[in-house]
C-alpha cells in the first residue's frame, strides 16, 4: 500500500519545502514530498524518463550532487478550495553569489486536497526552459 506525501497547512509549505530540500540536498527530503507509488514519473530534459522513487531517487541524487540554488522569477498561483496550481519560472544557480543563472526551470505545481479524507496529493512538473550544463538534468515528475 503507497504511503501518502507529507501534509501541509497550505499549498505554499510545499513549495518552500521543496526549494529547502534543493538548497539543502536532501533526497530524502525531497522524496518525501511524493507519494510512494510507482505512479510518478521524472522526465529529464534530456528526454529520459524515470519512473518509480528508485529511479527518481537516482535523478535526484545526480542532480543535487553539488548545490542547487533557486530564485523565483515569475510566480502565477490560483487557489481554490480543493486545488492550487502554482507556475514559477525560476533561476537555478550552483553557486550561491552567481550573478547569472546556469539554466532556467519553469515548474507547474498542482495539489489537490481530498474532501472525504484530509490527506494532499502532490503532482509536480519541472522543465529545463535553457539548460547550459547537459550533465546537470533539472528534474521533472508528475
Amino acid at each position: 500500500m503507497p504511503r501518502f506525501a507529507r501534509l501541509f497547512q497550505n499549498p505554499d509549505e510545499v513549495i518552500d519545502a521543496w526549494r529547502e530540500t534543493l538548497r539543502q540536498g536532501d533526497v530524502e527530503g525531497a522524496l518525501a514530498l511524493w507519494l510512494d507509488d510507482d505512479s510518478i514519473t521524472c522526465v529529464l530534459p534530456e528526454g529520459n524518463r524515470l519512473s518509480g522513487h528508485a529511479e527518481i531517487r537516482m535523478g535526484l541524487e545526480r542532480m543535487l550532487a553539488r548545490p542547487l540554488y533557486l530564485e523565483p522569477i515569475a510566480c502565477i498561483e490560483h487557489i481554490t478550495v480543493s486545488a492550487a496550481v502554482f507556475d514559477s519560472t525560476e533561476a537555478v544557480y550552483f553557486k550561491n553569489n552567481q550573478i547569472e543563472a546556469d539554466f532556467m526551470i519553469n515548474i507547474t505545481l498542482v495539489l489537490m486536497q481530498a474532501t472525504s479524507t484530509s490527506c494532499t496529493s502532490s503532482f509536480f512538473a519541472l522543465f529545463a526552459l535553457r539548460d547550459i550544463d547537459s550533465e546537470t538534468p533539472a528534474v521533472a515528475h508528475q
